[in-house]
């Protein structure tokens, strides 16, 4: 139950770290967003600035050609002999200077809101950056942790795996065969939680895969190797694809031995955990054509003759439906690539049948037989 315990409280870091990572992303987001809005205000006051300094020379130019149309009217003054044309051109000069007059008050006031609501705005947006930088700091420290978690839930990962040779408890066993696959799933989602590539996973699929067949190899347990090959399996549905061809070449090679292991132990007595262990041989076989696709044919011509006496008649009809689903994953992964096996596919098919037929015929006689002697008695 320990490492069960442990493998929930990995998750629940993982989920947070997830969770902070997401956080802290939408918060650098925000950040680049207020600092692109800050440029773009700081640009327009800019503007504004340069808006006002045309203005003001503006303003300067037209006073300047206002004085020198004061000028100009003194010397028409001095000059002019009409009344009438003085005072008409005194008006059109004091509508002129009213004019120039209200535009620069009006400028003026426009400035001043631009300038108070910039001010403000700068003001929040530091403030916002300020508090930000604050959470990202936070969320660092937090990130940093979650690391540190990770690293130890790798290390228990591969130090887990020398605790299968612990051969004076069969219980003890049981329960790190268990806990591996989960611990590994731990692992990846830490592993894609970080953007990580799978050369970490590639090394956790090296460190694993030896260390299981060499744990099936030496186990005494029927039980138990159905539970390594159960647990196998799942491993193989994380880092199926990451496999090279001699880790597929070892784990074809120990499903050899495994099959022709129970197969004896089946000819001196029947046993359900026998059909257990090819039940889970099937699970496997069926991961690494799923897995590999064709390229997963040459090791399944190397397991053709192992898997062909599971037909026989003297096999038992859980066997037969295993072998019947082995060869129906293969072809189904496999496609194209699996037409070659068509004939043999359904020769063993239409024999299949043929057995079930014969088992169902011979059960219906041993009844009758049974009610004929119940009649005589």
């Amino acid at each position: 139950m320990a490492p069960k315990s442990k493998a929930g409280e990995e998750e629940d870091s993982l989920d947070c770290q997830k969770r902070e990572k997401e956080a802290r992303i939408v918060l650098e987001q925000e950040l680049d967003s207020l600092k692109e809005e800050l440029q773009r205000l700081r640009d327009y006051n800019s503007s504004l600035q340069q808006f006002n300094s045309n203005l003001l020379n503006d303003l300067k130019s037209a006073t300047d050609s206002n004085l020198q149309s004061e000028r100009e009217k003194s010397e028409i003054l001095e000059t002019s002999a009409t009344d009438s044309f003085d005072e008409a051109f005194k008006q059109k000069v004091e509508r002129q200077v009213q004019e120039l007059t209200c535009e620069l008050v009006r400028f003026k006031e426009n400035m001043m809101r631009c300038t108070v609501v910039e001010a403000d705005k700068l003001s929040s947006m530091e403030e916002t950056c300020s508090s930000q930088r604050d959470q990202i700091s936070v969320l660092q420290h937090q990130l940093a942790a979650a690391n540190h978690k990770l690293e130890a839930s790798a290390v228990l990962n591969v130090d887990i795996l020398t605790l299968l040779k612990f051969y004076f408890h069969e219980d003890f066993r049981k329960t790190v065969v268990s806990a591996v696959p989960d611990l590994l799933r731990f692992s990846k989602l830490a592993i894609e939680a970080q953007g990580c590539d799978g050369t970490y996973l590639k090394k956790l699929s090296d460190y694993i895969v030896p260390a299981f067949v060499e744990a099936l190899h030496k186990e005494p347990e029927t039980k138990l190797i159905a539970n390594m090959l159960d647990a196998l399996s799942k491993c193989l549905q994380i880092f199926g694809p990451l496999l090279d061809e001699n880790q597929v070449r070892s784990i074809v090679d120990e499903i050899k031995l495994v099959i022709n292991a129970s197969s004896s132990r089946k000819g001196k007595r029947t046993n359900t955990q026998d059909e257990q262990v090819f039940y889970q041989v099937g699970e496997v076989v069926g991961t690494l054509a799923k897995s590999f696709k064709a390229s997963f044919l040459p090791f399944f011509d190397e397991l053709w003759s192992y898997l062909m006496p599971m037909l026989g008649k003297d096999k038992t009809a859980q066997e037969r439906r295993i072998a019947s689903c082995i060869f129906d994953d293969v072809a189904e992964q496999c496609r194209e690539a699996a037409l070659r096996y068509n004939s043999l596919f359904a020769f063993w098919f239409q024999l299949l049948s043929r057995l079930e037929a014969s088992s169902d015929t011979s059960n219906d006689d041993q009844v009758e037989m049974g009610d004929q002697e119940e009649e005589s008695d």
